[in-house]
């Protein structure tokens, strides 16, 4: 969902059942109308309408502590509404005391191009995965990953760098939705970023031509005995999910097997998540039994997801590999894999996203993105900015780490992975 979140594909929590139920509530929002509607302005309106969307299916029933109902009043009186622009600034106001960055405003052409629903040419893409960073100080929106041969990674742009910049938009209090629509454009056109990194205070400016990409979720490599420092092993790069994920991770574990793998080793760093139904049905893959994840809601109402007696291999040993851009989605299917003793996870703690998120339209064409609900492991923990804990806690990448993404063709990864964990 949520969804870091990643974006160029940011999840927004449509996710089965719950999607469904989420689906109905914006549809109530939708069909509401206040019974003073006669004595309120346009302006008015349109704030109600953002109000009531996070009243009625905000997931924190506290609304971060405060009495929504109260804030809704004094809105009203201290704020004229007078134009759009007052209208927004009124409703941006109310979203910003829930302390939630993931519920935000879209105008109506960032609402639309979010949707899909904007008209004109093919949209392309930089190949940018980006989600906020956890400290909420840093300003800036943090590179998360860059897709494999897209203009991005080309360029040099690596995870953990902050893009201070887009174009002539600074992305201090920018949301990931308007990072995605800036980022977004005709093939060939081009988008300036400023880049940051953090370790070495270096600030450069990139210029990416935009490119239709295409993304390759999923990579695989089979490691023989002396590459893999023991027993002959898969190895498995998952980048993101969508919505054949799931089909591409069964293909490479059953070709892998059948070339004599004796662990696999399910490298999930740097992956911002994507589709919530591709991560549940990766995990089903490798669970045959037991619940994949929970959903709750403001009202505690819960939502789950079995395993469904499909896995392609629930015995094979299973190693996944996390770090702190591992998140959403990603984040489910190591949860599940972990609380249902079914993988050893190794690396650094995870993100922490643990939201999902539904778009409400607005009348005059804007939207609101709300956090509807919330993910928990199968053993209910609730990991939203708190993250997994890995069962064997490893420095990040260098410095005696782990080597990076994809290095030495991931069977470099597994010979070190084995070093540092222990066991052949």
């Amino acid at each position: 969902m949520g969804r870091g979140a990643r974006v160029e594909g940011e999840e927004h929590g449509r996710a089965g059942g719950a999607g469904r139920a989420v689906a109905a509530v914006a549809i109530g929002i939708a069909a509401a109308v206040p019974l003073y509607a006669s004595a309120l302005t346009e302006e008015n309106l349109i704030y109600l309408e953002a109000w009531r969307a996070v009243y009625q299916a905000y997931y924190d029933g506290t609304y971060n502590g405060q009495n929504f109902l109260r804030l809704k009043e004094r809105t009203l009186k201290e704020y004229k509404m007078q134009s759009r622009e007052e209208t927004y600034a009124a409703i941006e106001s109310n979203l910003s005391t829930l302390g939630d960055p993931y519920t935000k405003l879209l105008d109506p052409s960032k609402f639309a191009f979010v949707t899909g629903s904007k008209k004109g040419g093919q949209s392309s893409g930089v190949g940018i995965e980006i989600a906020y960073p956890k400290d909420r100080s840093v300003e800036g929106l943090l590179v998360v990953n860059t897709q494999p041969g897209s203009p991005a990674e080309r360029s040099g742009i690596l995870p953990n760098q902050l893009l201070v910049q887009i174009d002539s938009s600074p992305t201090a209090g920018m949301s990931i939705y308007e990072a995605a629509g800036l980022l977004k454009g005709e093939k060939g056109t081009v988008v300036s970023v400023l880049v940051r990194d953090e370790k070495t205070s270096g600030v450069r400016t990139v210029e990416l031509t935009r490119d239709a990409l295409r993304r390759t979720n999923v990579g695989s490599k089979f490691c023989e005995a002396g590459e893999a420092g023991g027993e002959p092993s898969g190895y498995i790069r998952l980048s993101s999910f969508s919505d054949q994920t799931d089909l591409e991770v069964r293909k490479a574990v059953r070709d892998l097997k059948s070339q004599g793998s004796a662990e696999y080793f399910l490298d999930l760093r740097n992956n911002g998540g994507g589709s919530f139904d591709a991560g549940v049905n990766v995990a089903r893959i490798f669970i045959d039994q037991g619940t994949i994840v929970n959903i709750a809601d403001a009202k505690g109402i819960k939502d789950y997801y079995d395993a469904k007696n499909a896995a392609e291999d629930s015995s094979t040993p299973l190693t996944v590999l996390v770090n702190g851009g591992t998140a959403s989605a990603a984040e489910v299917l190591s949860g599940a894999l972990q609380d249902n003793k079914r993988a050893v996870l190794v690396g650094e703690r995870t993100f922490g996203k643990g939201l999902i998120q539904t778009l409400v339209r607005l009348s005059d064409g804007s939207g609101v993105a709300v956090s509807v609900a919330k993910y928990q492991t199968p053993n209910e923990v609730d990991i939203n900015k708190k993250g997994i804990t890995p069962d064997v806690v490893v420095a990040a990448e260098g410095g005696g780490g782990l080597p990076g993404v994809g290095e030495g063709g991931g069977c470099e990864i597994v010979a070190t992975v084995k070093e540092r964990r222990g066991g052949s």
